[in-house]
C-alpha cells in the first residue's frame, strides 16, 4: 500500500470513529456516576486478583506438565525407534553380531534407566518401565543363549520365539508411552 493511500485510509477510519463517538454521545449511554461504591470496588479488585492468581497457577502447571511430557516422550521415542531398527535387523537377517547386540542393549537399558529415574522424580508409578527394563535384559540374555559362532548369533532356528519377544517388548513400550501420556 502506498503512503498516500495509507493516509487516506487512516483519515477515513478517523472520521468514522469521530462520527460514531458523536452519535453515541448524543444519547445517555456514557453517563459517568461520580459516586464511588467502596464495597463493590473492593470486591471487584479482590475477584480480579484471585482470578489472575488462579489463571497464573493453572498456566504454570500446564506449562510444567507440557515440558515434562515433551522431554520424556522424546527420549522414549528415540529408544523405541532404535529398538524397532534393531528388531527389524534381527527379524530380517538370520544372524546378528554379538557386538551390535551388546552395544544396543547397553544403550537401550541405560536410556530406559534414565527415563525411569525421570519418571520416579515425577512421583509416578514406574512398574511398566521396570517391566520394560527387565524385558530388554531378558531379550538380550535370550539372544546370547542362541548358538554363537565367530561372534555371530544365529537366529534362524528360533525366529518365532524372537518375534514373540519383540512383540512383547513393543507392548511394554506402548505401556510406558501410555504412562507418559498421563503426565
Amino acid at each position: 500500500m502506498k503512503k498516500g493511500n495509507k493516509l487516506w485510509f487512516n483519515v477515513i477510519w478517523f472520521l468514522a470513529g469521530s462520527f460514531t463517538c458523536y452519535i453515541t454521545l448524543q444519547y445517555t449511554f456514557f453517563e459517568i456516576d461520580a459516586k464511588l461504591n467502596i464495597p463493590e470496588t473492593l470486591i471487584s479488585i479482590g475477584t480480579a486478583i484471585i482470578g489472575l492468581y488462579i489463571a497464573n497457577t493453572i498456566q504454570k502447571r500446564l506449562t510444567k506438565n507440557q515440558n515434562q511430557y515433551t522431554y520424556v516422550e522424546g527420549k522414549l521415542d528415540a529408544i523405541w525407534a532404535g529398538f524397532n531398527n534393531f528388531s527389524q535387523g534381527v527379524l530380517y537377517n538370520d544372524s546378528i553380531e554379538v557386538n551390535v547386540l551388546s552395544k544396543y542393549s547397553k544403550e537401550a537399558i541405560h536410556s530406559i534407566g534414565f527415563v525411569k529415574s525421570i519418571l520416579i522424580s515425577y512421583e509416578l508409578n514406574v512398574t511398566c518401565v521396570s517391566e520394560l527394563e527387565t524385558e530388554l535384559e531378558s531379550f538380550e540374555a535370550y539372544l546370547l543363549s542362541l548358538p554363537i559362532s565367530a561372534n555371530i548369533i544365529s537366529t534362524i532356528q528360533s525366529k518365532s520365539d524372537v518375534e514373540g519377544k519383540i512383540v512383547s517388548l513393543n507392548q511394554c513400550f506402548a505401556k510406558v508411552l501410555k504412562l507418559i501420556h498421563n503426565i
